[in-house]
């Protein structure tokens, strides 16, 4: 009985598949949580037992997102040394430019609460699984620079993605220049 019972088995599941088409139809800012619950077929408290507010919903989406490109991303690694890293970076940047539903979250008025979302507990904690490693092969095999903390390297590596993502195309830059880029300052930057 309950939200469960007319929701299914997975009902948090049910509920990102269900906001991610609303998003995608209607974009984030204009999505409520009546479109959502409507949609799903629930009252909005249905909905409101699951995600307390909007923005507690598309922080899900985000994380969700996120997880879903950095469990991707090592099998498309080729490059060895730190060029391993900077073709981490790019590769993490065009899989979330490529994501019709990343695209939207960094959409201009949506870019606050994915700059949020980014900061939170579980999206860190799926950064660091994903970079920790990398870096510290880096370091350990490649010259990584030892006077900054790899969550410090991350974190930087991390800023820059989303700046490139949600800037870069608005200041004219392709995805060959934001590769360039990417290459020209991240390596140098990592090298000690």
């Amino acid at each position: 009985r309950g939200p469960k019972s007319v929701l299914g088995e997975h009902p948090r599941d049910r509920i990102h598949d269900v906001a991610l088409a609303c998003f995608e139809r209607n974009g984030i800012g204009a999505t409520s949580m009546d479109d959502v619950a409507g949609e799903l077929g629930v009252s909005r408290p249905a909905l409101y037992y699951y995600f307390s507010t909007k923005d507690e919903l598309v922080l899900e989406v985000v994380a969700r997102q996120g997880e879903a490109i950095l469990v991707d991303l090592p099998h498309r690694l080729t490059a060895t040394g730190l060029e391993r890293v900077a073709e981490a970076a790019y590769l993490g940047l065009v899989a979330s430019l490529d994501n019709p539903y990343v695209r939207l979250m960094i959409e201009a008025g949506a870019a606050p609460l994915t700059g949020t979302a980014m900061e939170t507990p579980r999206m860190w904690e799926l950064q660091r699984r994903f970079w920790l490693p990398l870096l510290r092969h880096a370091r350990d095999n490649h010259g990584l620079r030892a006077d900054r903390d790899l969550d410090d390297v991350m974190e930087w590596i991390v800023f820059t993605q989303f700046s490139l993502a949600t800037a870069g195309i608005a200041f004219g830059m392709s995805r060959e220049l934001m590769r360039e880029r990417i290459n020209a300052y991240l390596i140098p930057g990592l090298r000690g």
